[in-house]
This record gives structure tokens, sequence and C-alpha cells, in this order.
């Protein structure tokens, strides 16, 4: 068993209207003290970002945020306080020592530590912010096949291999989860060394090759890419629809005139290793079995 404990907001004005309700700065107040107060009790003076999820563009401050990052105590204060507040971007933020944060609903924070750390923390108590204490069993692993080929030498040698032979290779970097984690590119032999410089640790890698990019009714329903013309080699301006379109207008008013199905990304998948050629970042397989 380890020990949650869950950080919400005492009022309910504050519960319903997060960062808009008149009391949000005094909870936010009270909210990073006791974040702080955990966290010193966990002995941690930084944590890794996982699991990020993207929806809009990332603030400047947090450009480079990617999963694997370390984050200093005042960052991952500031994030906390981002996400239980509805702004984002959001993420898990985790120590090795099995510390973890995770923002739920309703302004609450849910931080998980060894018991011996809680017995640490004798007294959170405040005005605005409701203390709880749960007993709770690890995460129990979820079973889901993930991507382990890594994006290696022989990776980058096949791309290269593909893109002088074939009439149009192009490869997505999904960086994080959501509508802004992923970038792409029209890959030629001579620009791989510089993708693959490009492109970042525990990034999940797609390559499609001549694919169909013709406007299409047929997967506006489903999640799909669109493309401004031209297609050079190197990043290319995208956008991604992955809970779909209305119709083709959508798509078309914004001066895209191309698409692609995710449905054709998952045929040739790798995971970009750390630097000591580990594959860390988790992506499920949805290919065939």
């Amino acid at each position: 068993m380890i020990a949650e404990l869950v950080l919400s907001p005492q009022d309910e004005a504050v519960r319903s209207g997060l960062s808009d309700a008149p009391g949000w700065a005094a909870f936010v107040t009270e909210l990073e003290g006791a974040l702080r107060e955990a966290m010193a009790a966990n002995r941690v003076d930084s944590l890794e970002i996982d699991e990020l999820f993207v929806s809009r563009p990332l603030p400047e401050r947090y450009s480079g945020l990617r999963n694997g990052v370390r984050v200093d105590q005042d960052q991952a204060v500031d994030l906390i306080v981002r996400m239980v507040g509805g702004d984002g971007p959001y993420c898990r933020l985790s120590s090795a020592d099995g510390f973890r944060v995770d923002a739920g609903w309703d302004g609450a924070t849910h931080l998980s530590m060894t018991q011996e750390a809680a017995e640490r923390l004798t007294d959170l108590s405040r005005e605005n912010v409701q203390v709880q204490w749960r007993r709770v069993r690890p995460d129990a692993p979820d079973g889901l096949r993930t991507v382990r080929a890594a994006a290696d030498e022989r990776f980058w040698n096949a791309l290269r291999s593909a893109a002088a032979q074939e009439e149009l290779t192009l490869l997505c970097e999904r960086w994080a989860h959501g509508t802004h984690g992923s970038r792409w590119f029209r890959v030629s032999p001579e620009i791989v060394p510089q993708v693959a410089g490009a492109v970042r640790p525990r990034s999940l890698l797609s390559v499609v090759v001549n694919p169909d990019l013709r406007l299409k009714v047929e997967i506006l329903d489903d999640g799909f890419t669109a493309f401004k013309p031209p297609l050079q080699p190197g990043e290319l301006v995208s956008c991604s629809y992955s809970g779909g379109a209305d119709s083709l207008d959508e798509v078309t008013s914004q001066g895209y005139s191309m698409m692609l199905g995710d449905s054709l990304l998952t045929r040739w998948r790798a995971v970009v290793p750390d630097a000591d050629g580990e594959v860390r970042g988790a992506w499920e397989d949805l290919g065939e079995g």
C-alpha cells in the first residue's frame, strides 16, 4: 500500500469555478505552500515529466517541455497550479523514489508517496485547502502493448533508403498526446541527419510512404492530419484533427488542401531512445498483433 494525499479547494465555488472563482487566489497560495511541504517531505527538488498532453501551443516558458524532461520545484508547482486551474499543459510529475503528482477534477491534486514520507507530513491543515489522506494499492500494469522498436541507426538507414527510392516519404514526430503534440516532416535522403537530430527522446515516430493525400469525405469522422502546400523536404505546415471534422470546408477554409488518416500511422513506428539507448517512451502499439 502507498499513501495518497488529495489537496482540493474547501470552497464549493472554487471547486466549480476554478481560476474564475473569487477565492481562487487564496486557494492557490495555500496549495503552493502545501505542495512545497510535500516535496520537502519526499526530499525531491526536481520532478520528471511524463504522459504529456498538449491541447494548445505551449506557453513560451514551457516551449521545451517534453516527456523525460526534469523541472525544478518552482516549475513543478507552477505546472500543477496550471493543471488544476484548467489551463494546462497536462502531465504527470514523478521522482525515482515513488513520489508522483497527478491533477484531478474540481481543482484537486493527487500526490502519491511512500508511507514513510507521508509520516513526515505532520500538519498540512489549511483554511482554503481540503486535505484528505488515503491508502491505495500501487497501480497495476495496464497490460497495453507498447511500441518497443527504437529509432536507432538501423531505423534511420531504412528511412534514408525509403526516401531515396520512393516518391514521397513522410515522418510524424508525436512528442505529446493532444492536437498540438506532433509535427511532420517530408524526408529526403539529404535531410535524414537533420531530422534525426531534431526529434526528441521518447517521441513516437511514424513513417508513411507514398500516401494518398487527396481530400476525402470518408475520413472526416476519424482522426487525420491536414497539410498545406508545398510539401518540400523539411518540416511541414500541418494541423491535427484528432477528433475529426464536420466538413471538408472546415479544413480547406484554413488553407489546407491535403489530408492523411491517422489509421495509416501504425505501419512503421519507432520510439526515439534516451541518450543511453534505452526506449523509455511508452506509446500504445495499435498495429496488428
